[in-house]
């Protein structure tokens, strides 16, 4: 077994980087976790509106606000999602090349391939199911 320092150096470089991205990771789904309930929120306040008989200004005029809220923090989320993706997939291609300079490193810590990160897809879907929603609110304002 090789224990060299380029072995210890490659090993620290992999280790820097899998800590690096589970800080991400949670940062990742914290955020997107608050957005999702502010989105709810927005949600249930543009379907309670129009439902309300004593409302203090046009319903409309709420729902479209809302709704706006909400495309405008899911379009943000997107962008976020796809960038944190990006990080860590350049995480993952310096560990990956770490790992081949040094084939020992693989029976430590086992890494894939560089890909986009799936948790970030699966947020991005359900990001879009939620703008999807506001615009369908939206319409829906509009024709009732």
């Amino acid at each position: 077994m090789t224990t060299g320092p380029d072995f210890a150096a490659l090993f620290e470089v992999v280790t820097f980087y899998e800590d690096a991205a589970g800080r991400v990771k949670t940062r990742t789904w914290a955020i997107a976790a608050w957005v999702y309930s502010v989105n709810s929120a927005l949600i249930a306040f543009a379907v309670a509106r129009p439902l309300s008989e004593d409302a203090l200004f046009p319903s409309m005029l709420a729902i479209w606000a809302a709704c706006l809220a909400g495309v405008a923090l899911s379009l943000a989320l997107i962008v976020l999602l796809v960038n944190q993706g990006d990080h860590l997939r350049g995480y993952m291609a310096i560990q990956h090349r770490a790992v081949q300079q040094n084939p020992e490193l693989g029976h430590l810590i086992e890494i894939g391939a560089p890909v986009f990160p799936g948790f970030c897809r699966h947020l991005i879907g359900i990001t879009l199911l939620y703008l999807a929603g506001f615009l369908g609110i939206a319409g829906w304002a509009a024709v009732v």
